[in-house]
């Protein structure tokens, strides 16, 4: 053999076997045959559950019935409390001082010093563990062990409400004496588990104390939470475990991202001497709602100029309108103070100060009407509906506005009527939710798979420059029409109950809303509940505890919840981690309602915890 050919022979040989090497050591799954889709299984472990006087130096050993993804495993492993301060640690994945032995379808646990005398310890093996398939864990596994002579026993049950369940980590924090908080970013958890695929988790062999438990979507995977990167559930109460109360259920969690961008203006512009534009970048408002209070121009030459009316556009929040005194053709500038976004972020501080160019051009843009409820020809409309109309622009006939109008409005002077089917007025109320948008709610439910008029007139709705409404009518009419049809009424149904609070001192608005998450469908044997497709939501207020009911909704299944809301600011609000703000709580009932026609369910009591 020829010395350049013996070369060439032994390299290729090397490089042949790396490749062998390198394909026997990466996890595959086995070719052929149909689709796994089994789950695995954990079929032993060691020590037995709920050993106690085991060996400080323990390594604690798992079987599982197929072979399992090593980093998936490593990954999902947690162990509470931990066996030493090098267990976790901020900088670096602490799991990395925990060695995993791998043999076949066991793994041996090498911690990285000996577990401490007389305590409690808890290994979840949580539900992002995967075989070579890619099949989940089906539910997150405990074993629990002491060394000392006894058990912990108290448990933590609960629930987590997100788009996301697997795999979602749940936090516990056993709360020290004093005022210290813990702080999720930064402070490693005292317990940890996982939530399993329809949300339910568990926390089982604690010890007696007061915990604070979080759920953390932990994209990054490092077990600590990143403020504005992940979604955080916060808890509405603290958890007191005690020899008189070792178990505690129905801790609910509902995670969201927090929002942490300051919102920015984008643009002021005059439309002419008395409309601004104000365009921002996200819904704002200020924190009482009155935008009068929060925005003052100012000339070039130093006066003021009066803003008489301003408010956000109901189809869309980023825009806000501000009606002012006569504007001249010079510069203006405008300070803003105290306006926020729905998370509560101040105005951006470059955009709290900006120019713009002021007009000397007279209003002569007539309003149009940018939408109709219900919109023409609509039928199946519900008998409890409303007429609404929203405009382009602020009408005089508001009564932000009414005063200021260069038109005199005298008498109600609304901008449309409602008619039955045969000619007559149906009496009802008007409404002006803002300057943009009216509303007509009649008096009394409308009749059953009937005809309705609305009749829009529009000269009686001007802008307080005292243009009147434009109708989108080729003929030019000065009025318009719509029609719409009521539906079936004998085809609705009802859903009641009580709701009662669990905390008797508490105060605040409790918000419960009904949802329509499947209907029925006809088939041979009758008609059956199909959840493939969503309908309607409801939603009604209680002042206090006690009775509510839905009346007038389409049979189907629904899905109930509630909050209360502890501030009473109209909206659910999911607290902060740190500094620790509570969640307000709420409660979704368990199971989703079956309602059929006229046969109201009745007796659906349920308790906010």
């Amino acid at each position: 053999m020829s010395g350049k050919f013996k070369q060439f022979f032994e390299k290729f040989i090397c490089g042949t076997s790396f490749i062998l090497l390198s394909a026997c050591a990466r996890q595959l799954p086995p070719p052929g045959g149909p689709e796994d889709r089994t789950p695995p299984k954990i079929l032993s472990a060691a020590p037995e559950p709920n050993a106690t006087r085991v060996s400080h130096s323990a390594r604690p050993q798992f079987t599982f019935s197929e072979k399992i993804d090593h980093t998936s495993f490593e990954q999902a492993f947690f162990v509470s409390p931990r066996p030493s301060l090098k267990y976790y640690e901020k900088e670096g994945r602490g799991d990395q001082k925990t060695r995993f032995r791998w043999r076949g379808k066991q793994v041996e646990i090498v911690f990285p010093d000996s577990l401490h005398a007389q305590r409690t310890y808890v290994i979840t093996i949580g539900t992002d563990v995967r075989d070579l398939r890619g099949n989940r864990l089906e539910s997150a596994f405990t074993l629990a062990f002491s060394t000392g002579d006894s058990i912990d026993a108290g448990e933590i049950h609960g629930k987590i409400f997100h788009d996301k369940h697997a795999g979602v980590l749940i936090m516990a924090y056993l709360l020290p004496d004093g005022l210290a908080q813990p702080n999720p970013a930064r402070d490693v958890a005292d317990y940890l588990t996982q939530a399993g695929e329809k949300g339910d988790f568990s926390l089982s062999h604690l010890s007696d104390g007061r915990y604070r438990i979080f759920a953390l979507e932990d994209r990054t995977g490092d077990r600590f939470y990143n403020h504005g990167e992940e979604p955080i559930g916060v808890p509405s109460r603290d958890v007191v475990l005690s020899p008189a109360h070792r178990e505690e259920r129905e801790v609910n969690l509902r995670l969201a991202l927090a929002d942490t961008i300051q919102p920015r203006l984008m643009s002021v512009s005059a439309a002419d001497q008395t409309h601004l534009e104000l365009n921002f970048d996200e819904e704002v408002a200020p924190a009482d709602s009155l935008w009068r209070r929060h925005v003052r121009i100012v000339s070039a030459a130093g006066d003021s100029l009066k803003i008489l009316a301003a408010s956000a556009h109901p189809l869309g929040a980023k825009q806000v309108y501000a009606f002012t005194a006569p504007q001249g053709a010079t510069t203006y500038d405008v300070f803003f103070d105290h306006i926020v976004d729905a998370a509560g972020n101040q105005l951006d501080s470059l955009s709290r100060r900006t120019q713009f160019s002021g007009s000397a051009k007279p209003d002569t843009i007539r309003p149009r009407i940018v939408k109709i409820t219900p919109a023409d020809s609509s039928r199946n409309v519900p008998v409890t509906s409303y007429l609404e109309l929203i405009f382009s622009k602020m009408m005089a006939n508001s009564p932000a506005l009414i005063n200021f109008s260069q038109k005199k409005i005298t008498g109600q002077a609304w901008p449309l009527a409602m008619l039955d089917s045969t000619g007559k007025a149906v009496k009802g109320r008007g409404i002006w939710l803002n300057p943009f948008q009216f509303r007509f709610q009649p008096d009394s439910l409308l009749k059953s798979r009937a005809q309705y008029f609305a009749k829009i007139l529009a000269d009686s709705a001007f802008d307080p420059s005292g243009n009147a409404v434009l109708l989108d009518k080729a003929s030019g009419e000065r009025s318009g029409q719509i029609t719409f049809w009521t539906m079936n009424a004998d085809t609705l149904t009802a859903i009641s109950g009580k709701l009662a609070d669990a905390q008797p001192d508490a105060t605040g608005t409790m918000h419960l809303v009904l949802k329509q998450v499947g209907a029925f469908t006809s088939s041979p044997s009758g008609a059956t509940p199909s959840a493939s497709r969503s309908g309607p939501e409801y939603s009604t207020t209680l002042a206090a505890p006690g009775l509510y009911r839905f009346d007038h909704i389409l049979p189907g299944l629904y899905q109930l919840n509630a909050f209360r809301d502890a501030n009473n600011n109209g909206r659910y609000d999911f607290g902060s981690a740190f500094p620790f703000v509570p969640a307000e709580r709420f409660i979704v009932w368990p199971d989703t309602m079956k309602v059929r026609s006229r046969w109201p369910n009745e007796g659906n009591d349920f308790v906010m915890p």
